[in-house]
């Protein structure tokens, strides 16, 4: 990402992450994390790697990790990547990693890597959503489905 928009983008992003969990101090927000993570776990493989895209600090990649589930979080920004692991580190057992990705520029993972792909609130960032959408949906295995929640 050289463009200085998209320098912008990811600089904007980062600082999100210094008040991103804040609305976690709400009950019924804490609660709708594990719903979403639960609500997947209904139809989802737990013996298939997740993928998380969008991730930010990481509350449905770990909530999806606590549940048994192998997960990759993607995120733009550094700034959210670095609250993500800070908050693995805390969790016994962690099976979540990690990882950085600029979602304009396509996943890097062969088709099929993953038995299920998650997206919670980043629908709005994708600079070309049916191309995103796409290339999101190629990364699952094609027999599971794509869990695309708007709300956060």
């Amino acid at each position: 990402m050289s463009s200085v928009s998209g320098r912008l983008e990811v600089l904007f992003w980062s600082l999100q992450s210094l008040v991103w969990d804040d609305y976690l101090a709400v009950p019924e927000c804490r609660q709708a994390v594990r719903d979403v993570a639960e609500w997947y776990a209904r139809w989802a493989d737990p013996s298939s790697p997740v993928l998380d895209v969008g991730c930010g600090t990481g509350n449905h990649t770990l909530a999806l990790a606590e549940l048994g589930y192998q997960v990759i979080g993607l995120d733009l920004a550094g700034g959210m990547l670095r609250r993500a692991r800070a908050k693995a580190k805390q969790v016994s057992v962690c099976r979540a990693q990690f990882r950085r990705a600029d979602l304009s520029q396509g996943l890097a993972f062969p088709t099929g890597s993953f038995g299920g792909v998650l997206c919670v609130a980043v629908l709005q960032c994708a600079h070309d959503p049916g191309a995103f959408l796409r290339d999101v949906a190629q990364s699952g295995t094609g027999k599971d489905r794509l869990g695309l929640c708007a709300r956060h």
